[in-house]
């Protein structure tokens, strides 16, 4: 996978959508599905929504579950500038229940660079997003 967010839209129906979430910086990935309400896309857009305003801006939000005791996995990012100029940063949380090798929930914990220009499209992609089988939007890492 390109480095980056990917979010697909694996099964929905009248009360629930799955998502399957796989992130990468390049170096490390993850990736985790799980159920939530089918306000995601606009509850995830609004918490990046004009991300950075002021070079102190910090952003977070969880979506899934992180209780190992309980199925499904999780997906939680915050984001914060690293300068004064605006560079930001993504620090990504993902976890997946365990398969059947080692039946143990998986973690991975890193960071991807973002850039405005970037979530702005993501947010807007999100916005837009159809709720069909499927339909997957992409964030993609700051160059």
């Amino acid at each position: 996978m390109d480095a980056g967010i990917k979010i697909t839209i694996v099964w929905w129906d009248d009360d629930l959508v799955e998502l399957e979430i796989i992130a990468s910086n390049g170096r490390f990935a993850g990736r985790c599905r799980f159920y939530e309400q089918h306000d995601v896309f606009a509850k995830l857009a609004e918490s990046m929504k004009d991300f950075p305003c002021l070079a102190d801006d910090a952003r977070k939000l969880a979506l899934g579950n992180f209780d190992p005791a309980c199925g499904g996995g999780g997906f939680r990012f915050e984001m914060a500038c690293r300068d004064r100029a605006g560079h930001a940063d993504m620090r990504v949380f993902v976890r997946a229940d365990g398969d059947d090798t080692f039946g143990k929930p998986e973690t991975a914990f890193f960071s991807i660079p973002v850039e405005a220009a970037g979530i702005d499209s993501f947010v807007s992609a999100l916005e837009h997003m159809e709720l069909k089988q499927g339909a997957t939007v992409r964030l993609r890492t700051a160059t």
